[in-house]
């Protein structure tokens, strides 16, 4: 090599020493070498994968890492569709029904009277549970006319009684449709037998709570629409 070329070589190797040790102190930066270090830990797993897929398959050695890709691929994409075959299947699916109200749970109450004609046309038919439950209504429609409560599909038998105990109920009737309430709810909800022992001795409570309202009006409160009161049920 003639002098002057060796003097330019050494002249080029000395200047790109500063640059070797530039990219050093680059490469030794905290993000640079996190990510170095996600690298291998991501080619260890790869590593693994292939030596495991290796001892599975009984093939000699590890697996190669396109080997190891595409099973990864597949696998995902396998995921994906049936997570896309389930979510069609959701919308294909009807909608759950929905749970029908009791039909002995009327929109309105009509008159006290009208409920125990309706109870003594039930008993008469061998239906002894829906008279049971007009028993009952005939009890708080005369509530509702003596405006004490407000009758509604989805109130609670013990709602009644807290309202017109609230309201300032005479003591006579808050205790003759507490009686009646703590009689009747173990016989509906219970789902026990209804004879005429039961009968009779809801039809005795009903009454008594049915004199009460009546003996007791409620004075200066607004009295309750006739035809339509709020909805919910009565039990």
């Amino acid at each position: 090599m003639s002098p002057l070329l060796a003097a330019a070589s050494e002249a080029a190797l000395q200047a790109a020493e500063p640059d070797r040790e530039l990219l050093t102190r680059i490469l030794e930066e905290p993000e640079l070498s996190g990510a170095s270090q996600a690298g291998s830990a991501i080619a260890s797993i790869i590593e693994a994968l292939q030596t495991l897929l290796g001892t599975l398959l009984g093939s000699e050695g590890a697996v190669g890492a396109a080997e190891v890709t595409r099973l990864i691929f597949f696998v995902l994409t396998a995921i994906v569709v049936v997570w896309l075959i389930r979510k069609l299947l959701q919308r294909l699916s009807p909608p759950p029904a929905r749970a029908q109200l009791d039909p002995l749970s009327p929109l309105r109450l009509e008159s006290p009277e009208h409920h125990e004609a309706l109870a003594e046309a039930a008993v008469a038919a061998g239906r002894p549970r829906e008279a049971l439950r007009h028993l009952l209504l005939s009890a708080l429609a005369a509530l509702e006319r003596s405006r004490w409560a407000s009758y509604g599909r989805h109130k609670t038998n013990r709602e009644y009684l807290r309202s017109i105990e609230r309201r300032g109920a005479p003591a006579a009737l808050c205790e003759a449709f507490g009686e009646l309430v703590r009689t009747y709810d173990p016989l509906w909800y219970g789902q026990e037998e209804v004879g005429p022992p039961q009968l009779e001795a809801i039809g005795r409570l009903a009454a008594a709570a049915r004199d009460a309202a009546a003996r007791s009006p409620r004075e200066g409160a607004a009295s309750p629409a006739p035809a339509l009161s709020s909805a919910g049920e009565a039990g």
